[in-house]
C-alpha cells in the first residue's frame, strides 16, 4: 500500500509526501530507483518546462537518497551489498536494483563503489577461457573451437529411448480413453 502512494506521490510531484512514504517501505533503494526512473520518464513527456525542471530536480532528489542508502549499506558491510544489488526482486518483475539503475541510466547509483564490486564479483565469479589454468582443458577448448562442434556426435549420445517411452505413455493414455469411450457407448446403446 505504501509503494503505491509513493509512486502515485512521485507521480503528482509531492515529493515532501513522497519522502515520507519512502521512509516506511521497507525497500527503500529500490523505491527511491523506481521514483527516479518515474520522474524521468514523466519528465521527458511533460511539455511544460516547469513541470519537466520540478520532475529532473526531483529525480536528482531520489538518485541521491538511493545512493545514499546504498552507500550507508556499503559501509557496513561489502558482501550484503553485493547480494542486495543482485537479488531479484519480485515486487519489482523479478529486476535487481542494478537492472533498474541501468535501465534508467541512474548514473550517480552506477558510478558507486558497491556497483563497481558487486559487478566484480559477478563478471569474476565464472571462468573465462582465457583464465583456464590446465593445459588439458585449453586444449580441449582449442579442440571445440577449431572444429566448431563437428565432433559433438561422437562425443555425445543421443538417447531416443526417452522420447518414445514418451510417446507410448501417450499413445496408450489414448488408447485407454478411447477403450473407456467404448465401454460407455456399448452401456448405452444396451439400455
Amino acid at each position: 500500500m505504501f509503494r503505491d502512494l509513493f509512486l502515485w506521490s512521485v507521480y503528482t510531484r509531492r515529493i515532501g509526501t513522497a519522502f515520507v512514504l519512502l521512509l516506511h517501505i521497507k525497500a527503500r533503494t529500490g523505491a527511491a530507483l523506481l521514483a527516479v526512473a518515474l520522474a524521468k520518464r514523466k519528465a521527458s513527456f511533460t511539455k511544460e518546462m516547469n513541470q519537466r525542471t520540478d520532475f529532473m530536480d526531483h529525480a536528482a532528489k531520489y538518485e541521491d537518497y538511493a545512493t545514499a542508502c546504498i552507500n550507508a549499506c556499503h559501509q557496513q558491510s561489502e558482501q550484503r551489498t553485493s547480494s542486495i544489488l543482485l537479488s531479484k526482486k519480485k515486487i519489482y518483475g523479478d529486476a535487481t536494483y542494478m537492472q533498474i539503475a541501468i535501465a534508467s541510466n541512474i548514473r550517480k547509483f552506477i558510478t558507486t563503489n558497491s556497483v563497481d564490486k558487486a559487478l566484480d564479483e559477478k563478471w569474476f565469479a565464472y571462468p573465462l577461457p582465457f583464465m583456464i589454468r590446465s593445459l588439458w582443458n585449453k586444449c580441449l577448448f582449442g579442440i571445440s573451437i577449431f572444429l566448431l562442434g563437428l565432433s559433438a556426435p561422437f562425443f555425445f549420445r543421443i538417447d531416443f529411448s526417452s522420447t518414445s517411452n514418451k510417446q507410448q505413455k501417450q499413445t496408450s493414455h489414448l488408447n485407454t480413453d478411447k477403450t473407456i469411450n467404448a465401454d460407455i457407448e456399448s452401456k448405452e446403446t444396451s439400455m
